[in-house]
């Protein structure tokens, strides 16, 4: 079933409408009659407004052409700073500055801060002792990295030393680059960590060959015998009882000669005594007795 659409009455025109139209004809015809029977009254009327609406004309007028005249220099600036950015990524990369550590060992050896016994190289901050039969990388149990990390249930920096040397040697004579932190976790899973007590004696000679280096036992530890085995290339680990370096037992590696025959040390806890000359004599005397890991004094060489 479809509605038939009913068709629209139109509606009469309010009073409201009638009065307003009334309104705006009476304005028209008085505004004819003024401008046809008094122009002057008609002008001194309509000039005023004339002139607000050509001043606000005006007024709009300047305002947008203002506009158009800012908006176009922000666009022209933006598609020069477009332009110029372009150009830059065309423009080929930039070669690097030459790498004075790579392939360049003059450079690389200018670098270095050369001191007596010992340089530091500023790019990795090593300290390598250097005048006996090997450049030791010297490392100390008490450097703030690893003094406090813990050489089983003590800190490497009081009961480190055997691995510290190790460490040191390692790095230093063979292509492995090891560290006190990793020397000591070796130690303790092959059994050669002493709790409270540092490292049993065998460590010496297990991490040695274990890494590739030879090691005997020294079985003349007379200063004659320690300073033969120098004069022949060879390093030294020694372990000392209580004395100038140690209130208990304490490794360290014998290094070489100084040109009066006296011995490089790199002692685990000291960089100044690694720089010293020390007194044959003195070493001997403050060996640790005998052991039956080879001890007091391992003979090690580079296993070339």
């Amino acid at each position: 079933m479809v509605k038939r659409k009913k068709d629209k009455i139109p509606r009469p025109l309010g009073f409201g409408k009638i009065v307003l139209i009334g309104i705006l004809c009476f304005v028209l015809v008085e505004g004819i009659a003024c401008y046809i029977f008094a122009p002057a009254l008609f002008h001194r009327i309509t000039d005023p407004i004339v002139q607000k609406a050509v001043e606000t004309f005006e007024f709009s007028k300047n305002t947008v052409i203002a506009f158009a005249n800012k908006t176009q220099e922000t666009a022209t600036a933006w598609v020069e700073q477009t332009k110029e950015a372009l150009e830059e990524l065309k423009k080929p990369p930039e070669a690097p500055p030459p790498d004075p550590t790579n392939g360049n060992t003059a450079s690389k050896d200018s670098m270095i801060v050369q001191h007596d016994g010992y340089y530091t190289d500023p790019v990795s901050g090593d300290i390598v002792l250097t005048g006996g039969n090997a450049d030791i990388l010297f490392f100390s149990q008490t450097a703030p990295a690893w003094k406090d990390k813990l050489y089983g249930s003590d800190p490497i920096g009081t009961h480190g030393c055997g691995p510290t040397a190790m460490a040191m040697l390692i790095s230093s004579m063979t292509d492995y680059q090891v560290d006190p932190v990793t020397m000591a976790g070796w130690a303790v899973r092959h059994g050669y960590y002493s709790r409270g007590g540092g490292s049993y004696h065998a460590l010496i000679p297990a991490a040695a060959r274990a890494y590739g280096l030879t090691v005997t036992s020294a079985t003349d530890r007379t200063v004659t015998g320690l300073t033969n085995q120098l004069k022949a290339g060879k390093v030294l680990v020694i372990l000392v009882r209580q004395g100038h370096f140690t209130t208990s037992g304490h490794f360290m590696i014998v290094r070489g000669l100084s040109p009066e025959g006296k011995f490089l040390l790199a002692d685990p806890q000291s960089f100044e005594n690694s720089t010293a000359l020390w007194d044959p004599n003195l070493i001997v005397r403050e060996l640790a007795g005998p052991d039956g890991d080879g001890g007091p004094v391992w003979i090690i060489g580079s296993g070339n």
